[in-house]
């Protein structure tokens, strides 16, 4: 199993008191699988995903990543992170950005490893641009190949796309895809799309709620490969219809 979540509580600290963000949650995400969590504003998606990456410590609960602790994943490498941010530094080159982490723990041939990587996502023949010289969509590439280099079993992505205009939007979507069934990395996704969710997951985890809990799970049926012209398709479009449904059968919490 690659996430185990079980009875998982946070509070965060405000001036004298606690906010509880979750409360009670239970998620499952098995070897191989791409799940997808969805919910409005507010109901603790990031800081479920945060919990799981072991950047914030459980109020009250368990969590297990591949077996074990998060910080152990973490150190053995085996956690991926991508966020809205990708995060890079602007001084180096893309193909330096994408051997960081490679160079930091001395791997040996990095460089053939970054290649691939900026292959894979389609972006190699920006290798020696820097990030100013990319566009939003070229940037979320680096950062993918970036969080891959390690080859890691866990992949958490927390809105990746959500600073993206629509058309780089998709295109990511598709590049992920692409990537995801080349590699078949473990992929916790956090999104406020639902559309997005669907195309890409296995499995979509709807959050409702303040604090946050897990009011419903939808299985993702859909043959893979995924297409872009699988957003046309009659299930497609009911599977979205459903999740949306879930969403909005809960009353809207307030606040973030």
């Amino acid at each position: 199993m690659a996430v185990e979540v079980r009875g998982l509580s946070h509070r965060y600290p405000v001036g004298d008191g606690l906010i509880t963000a979750l409360e009670g949650v239970n998620l499952t995400v098995k070897n191989g699988e791409f799940v997808a969590v969805v919910g409005r504003s507010g109901c603790g998606k990031t800081t479920l995903l945060r919990t799981i990456a072991g950047l914030l410590s459980p109020t009250s609960g368990q969590v297990k990543v591949l077996g074990g602790s998060s910080d152990s994943a973490r150190q053995a490498r085996a956690l991926g992170l991508v966020t809205q941010d990708p995060g890079l530094l602007s001084w180096l080159n893309v193909a330096s950005n994408v051997r960081l982490t490679l160079d930091i723990t001395g791997e040996e041939g990095r460089d053939e490893r970054a290649q691939e990587l900026l292959e894979r996502v389609g972006i190699a023949e920006f290798a020696r641009l820097v990030p100013g010289q990319l566009s939003g969509g070229m940037r979320q590439r680096v950062a993918l190949a970036r969080a891959l280099a390690h080859r890691p079993k866990l992949l958490l992505m927390d809105e990746p796309f959500g600073a993206l205009d629509e058309l780089s939007r998709e295109e990511m979507r598709l590049e992920l895809l692409r990537v995801w069934e080349q590699e078949r990395t473990s992929v916790v996704f956090v999104t406020h799309s639902i559309r997005e969710a669907v195309l890409l997951a296995d499995r979509v985890v709807v959050m409702n709620g303040q604090p946050g809990h897990v009011t419903a799970e939808v299985l993702i049926p859909l043959e893979r490969p995924r297409l872009g012209t699988l957003e046309e398709s009659q299930p497609y479009r009911e599977l979205v219809a459903r999740v949306r449904g879930l969403l909005w059968s809960e009353p809207v919490a307030h606040g973030d």
